[in-house]
């Protein structure tokens, strides 16, 4: 029984099951050119706030702990700011975890409706403006992202977000 329960014990260690960092960080020091964007197109003011984030080693964890689906990089709520980590999200992790922190900043000084929140937020990392092929989403208001059933059903309501946003402050 001991050496069950200790190779147990070493699967969990070695798999990273429970792989959690919680850090604090201010979007103005990860990415002063963001800041200044997201200032710039909500034609606002922002204090750089610090904001909590919590990282997750492996998509286990994330999901067990977040709730987050797997092919979500990251989310922010009002219990914070959720991320998978360096490892897993590698090149697409500082671009990932802006968004998040744009996404905090906003939903703490600038209470917009979040299909708004995610096309400023869209607009001001421009991650998909390169995008073709996938149709924007018509019924912004109405989907509920956590409710997404994949990554490319996400991709078309940004991209309906972003072209709503535009549409209504006439922004390019």
């Amino acid at each position: 029984m001991r050496k069950i329960i200790l190779f147990c014990v070493l699967l969990l260690f070695i798999t990273g099951v429970y792989g959690m960092t919680s850090y604090s960080i201010d979007l103005k020091s990860l990415s002063e050119y963001h800041f200044n964007r997201l200032c710039d197109v909500a034609k606002y003011d922002f204090k750089n706030l610090t904001f909590r984030i919590y990282e997750y080693d492996n998509l286990f964890e994330f999901r067990k702990k977040s709730g987050g689906s797997f092919y979500i990089k990251g989310f922010t709520n009002s219990r914070g700011t959720f991320i998978q980590s360096k490892n897993l999200l590698k090149e697409e992790y500082t671009g990932t975890l802006i968004h998040e922190l744009l996404h905090a900043l906003i939903k703490s000084q600038y209470p917009v409706p979040p299909w708004f929140e995610e096309g400023i937020v869209c607009l001001v990392t421009e991650e998909f403006s390169n995008i073709s092929g996938i149709p924007e989403m018509e019924n912004i208001e109405s989907f509920k992202t956590n409710l997404a059933e994949s990554n490319w059903q996400l991709i078309s309501y940004c991209l309906g977000c972003v072209k709503r946003v535009k549409e209504i402050t006439g922004i390019e």
